[in-house]
């Protein structure tokens, strides 16, 4: 059963933001064994929680957070198989958002089939994790925390793992904030250089500033746009993009303090800001940690690593969160796969927990 359920799972296109009817094949499966749902949709975003009841308060023991879209395919012809279409090869089942996150997923609910059902539970899902965030689970902690629910235990479906399943956890994320910069310089004919000012030339000579301030945060340039229509003008303007990955309020000032000294504060507009987050959760890692040792898993633990997760829109009615998923060594490129394997574990692994 749990074979076709991922088949028809996987072969969804669910490109970021439209759930193409992830979230119902989700409810058809959790309705069967006792699920209340309420799915519904804000402009593409699909969105959905489920709960289940074992005393009808406003408090769950525990929840799962996960998010069925997907990024694209890119190009289709790297792959070795159908990126839609869930393909079992030498112990990997292959296609896009099999490790993120859509085994996590189905790991989890396929786990809860089989549990003793003595708590309560809720279940979130939205459809636009990867993409801007825009409409997405900040829509449905707001709504929650407008019900007054609370949740004890929060796992987060994320590829967390680096070398096996499960060894690495993370209890926080750092804050990512994309900004775009301009440079200006002055345009002029390629002939005649002594009398204009190369904006490629000055935006290299800036940024190789920037190197020297990595120890407070993490930067990636993700896009260059430079627009000359022919190939004998010097360019006296260019734009680029700038992912910076940070720990804290205080790094982002000494960044801000940074441009403004190399790039002048006004040429620099923000484009989004995904604030960081951190919980102790020191009683579900314990657990957790306890119950990975019988599986002969050494897990850590780290509270800033890696990219963003929805888990920070839930801080506020969340006790406890602990993101714990598969290996991310494939999320996002070609080819992704996850380990047959580790996804049967997986279901023992989140039925321990749950227990």
């Amino acid at each position: 059963m749990i074979i076709n359920f991922l088949k028809k799972f996987i072969s969804i296109k669910s490109v970021t933001p439209n759930d193409r009817g992830c979230q119902f094949l989700l409810k058809n499966f959790l309705k069967r064994i006792g699920f209340e749902f309420f799915i519904f949709k804000k402009n593409l975003v699909t969105h959905s929680i489920f709960l289940y009841f074992k005393k009808r308060n406003k408090f769950f023991d525990y929840s799962f957070l996960g998010h069925t879209d997907v990024v694209s395919e890119n190009i289709k012809s790297n792959w070795i198989f159908n990126p839609f279409k869930a393909s079992f090869f030498k112990g990997y089942i292959y296609g896009r958002g099999t490790s993120d996150m859509k085994l996590s997923i189905s790991s989890f609910i396929y786990s809860f089939k089989y549990l003793r059902k003595k708590k309560n539970f809720i279940f979130i899902f939205s459809s636009n994790e990867e993409g801007d965030s825009k409409n997405g689970s900040l829509l449905i902690s707001k709504l929650l925390k407008k019900k007054n629910f609370f949740i004890k235990n929060m796992i987060v479906g994320e590829p967390t793992s680096e070398k096996n399943i499960f060894d690495t956890l993370k209890n926080g994320r750092r804050g990512s904030l994309n900004v775009k910069i301009k440079v200006l310089g002055k345009q002029g004919h390629t002939a005649y250089p002594e009398k204009s000012k190369n904006a490629i030339h000055i935006f290299c000579k800036k940024f190789s500033k920037l190197k020297y301030f990595k120890k407070n945060f993490d930067f990636q340039i993700s896009k260059i746009i430079c627009k000359n229509r022919t190939i004998n003008i010097i360019p006296g303007i260019l734009f680029f993009y700038l992912n910076v990955r940070y720990y804290n309020i205080f790094s982002l000032y000494i960044f801000f303090y940074k441009i403004n000294y190399i790039f002048n504060i006004k040429n620099v507009s923000i484009i989004s800001n995904s604030k960081p987050y951190f919980k102790k959760s020191f009683i579900l890692i314990k657990k957790i940690k306890k119950i990975l040792l019988n599986y002969n898993i050494i897990s850590k633990c780290f509270k800033y690593l890696g990219g963003t997760s929805d888990g920070k829109y839930f801080v506020d009615i969340s006790k406890n969160i602990v993101e714990m998923g598969f290996k991310n060594k494939t999320s996002h490129k070609y080819n992704e796969k996850v380990s047959i394997k580790d996804f049967f574990k997986s279901v023992l692994i989140y039925n321990d927990i749950m227990i």
